[in-house]
Parts: C-alpha cells; structure tokens; sequence
C-alpha cells in the first residue's frame, strides 16, 4: 500500500451508484451562523461518521465556551447514543435527518418545532465543505500520511478563519444560477 493510515471509504454519487475512494476523511464540526469551522479532525476513509461526532464535539468544548442551541447533523449520524449525548452533555437539542434505512430511527424520531427550518441551515455546513475543499485545497491534497494531512486541514481551517478576521464587514457573496 501506498498510505498505511488511509482507508476505503464508500459513498453514493449522484447517480445512486457505490463510489469508492482511498483515503481519508476530513469531519469538521461548522457554526452554521457565521459558516466557520469550529472544530476538525481528519480519520482514515472507513472510519464512521457517527464515531467522530462526540470527538469533535468535546474538541470544541475544550477549546471554546461551546453551548449550541442545536445540533444539525446529516442521515450519517443517525444514533440514538449520539442524540442522548447531545442533549445530556450539551444540552442542545438534535436536529438530525433520520438515515432512511433505520426504521427504529424515523420511528423515534422526535416532532421538533420548525425541524425543517433549523435543518435547512444545514446548507451552510455544506458551503464550508466547498470552501475548503474547493478553495482552500483540501481535496487535491498531494501529501501522504495523516499526521501530514492533519496538518494541511488545519491550515485550511485557520486560512477561512483568518479571511473572517480580515474581512469582518465584507457581506456575503451569493452566486445564483440562471
């Protein structure tokens, strides 16, 4: 093997079918607000999502004074651990998105007021994931190791956080298709 720590790792394209990449993946832990990185950790490519969340989430605890109102998270962390852990630890209240092949998990899951409202803010989670992969490089990464690549995720993060620094009254940019 080329990478000793990376991994296998298996997602759906947009056409439905099994993708399969080796390497690594980069969980990050966004403020949906102000669409910054709070926390990152990088892990080989098959290691789950959902084992990363408690991780990050007392990174950021640690780090900061973190006491979010919610947690958005996608289908990936669907668990009835991690939800108790959310609401026991932080007090904040789970807004996740039931994977749709765990019927126990739409079953229990809980009727939240304006769910889909706080969901939708989910998007900004996913402008941050384009923003570093796209911008700041993280997804054509031409290091090997994850100690290296751990590095180089770090430096993306502190690169949008510095532009957030430099550019505090800059307003956001929307680019719409026509």
């Amino acid at each position: 093997m080329s990478d000793p720590d990376a991994g296998w790792c298996v997602k759906r394209n947009t056409h439905g079918k099994n993708q399969y990449t080796f390497g690594y993946k980069a969980h990050l832990l966004v403020d949906a607000i102000y669409e910054l990185p709070v926390a990152i950790d990088v892990t080989a490519g098959n290691v789950a999502d959902v084992k990363m969340a408690a991780p990050l989430l007392r990174q950021a605890r640690f780090a900061h004074t973190f006491m979010p109102d919610y947690v958005l998270c996608d289908a990936g962390y669907s668990s009835e651990k991690l939800q108790r852990a959310i609401k026991k630890q932080y007090r904040a209240t789970p807004i996740i998105d039931p994977n749709p092949t765990h019927k126990k998990a739409i079953l229990r899951q809980e009727a939240i007021p304006d769910w889909k409202e706080l969901y939708a803010d989910r998007a900004s989670v996913e402008r941050v994931n384009a923003r570093m992969k796209g911008h700041f490089k993280l997804d054509a990464v031409r290091v090997r190791g994850r100690t290296k690549l751990r590095s180089h995720a770090f430096m993306s993060a502190i690169a949008l956080l510095g532009r957030a620094v430099a550019f505090p009254d800059r307003p956001r940019q929307c680019v719409r298709a026509p």
